[in-house]
């Protein structure tokens, strides 16, 4: 168990928002980690949202939730800010190698990054 949950926000979050625990961001990428751009929505087959807390002592948890719809694997490149953990896929082909999740299509994961304790 978390200590906070990530996807639990006391308010709604677009972008960024700093608040008196840290800061909050909330970004929707495309497979290749960039920012989704207006005309990148219109083709959209593939793409991620990245919900992540970055606290005053340095720490930082996220959670990027992925998709892909496109016709066959999708290669995603997750933000580089620590060790990422595979927490669900709906696809077993799912794979996880540093910043790099390849996701056939189609299914959708969760990726999970986060530095403080958790309680077991």
């Amino acid at each position: 168990v978390y200590k906070r949950q990530l996807l639990h926000l006391p308010h709604y979050v677009h972008g960024r928002r700093n608040t008196d625990d840290g800061e909050f961001t909330i970004e929707w990428l495309r497979p290749d980690g960039q920012p989704m751009q207006g005309d990148d929505w219109e083709d959209a087959r593939s793409f991620a949202v990245v919900v992540s807390e970055n606290l005053p002592d340095r720490t930082v948890s996220a959670a990027a939730l992925l998709w892909n719809i496109a016709p066959g694997q999708c290669e995603f490149t997750l933000p580089d800010i620590g060790p990422w953990r595979l927490a669900f896929s709906s696809s077993a082909e799912t794979a996880l190698t540093g910043q790099t999740l390849r996701l056939p299509s189609p299914s959708v994961a969760c990726g999970l990054r986060d530095d403080r304790g958790r309680a077991d």
